[in-house]
């Protein structure tokens, strides 16, 4: 169990270094379009595969610039 608990606090420490080179604004737009993805997928579960992909369009369209300005 420390083995795993020293495992996560590792990652966890990577994750803290890279959401402190995020915006706030931008970490806000990511977090609220993240919400209403898995509002959506909860409840359409039984759609198809078009508008799966349309939403996956949309999220990207709002996560792709933000990611390219971390990673740019």
């Amino acid at each position: 169990m420390v083995a795993d608990a020293e495992k996560y606090r590792a990652e966890d420490e990577k994750d803290e270094k890279v959401a402190g080179k995020i915006d706030i604004d931008d970490k806000k737009k990511l977090e609220d379009v993240i919400k209403e993805a898995i509002t959506w997928l909860e409840n359409n579960q039984e759609t198809v595969k078009k508008e799966y992909e349309q939403k996956q369009k949309s999220f990207e369209e709002t996560a792709n610039p933000i990611m390219m300005k971390l990673y740019g």
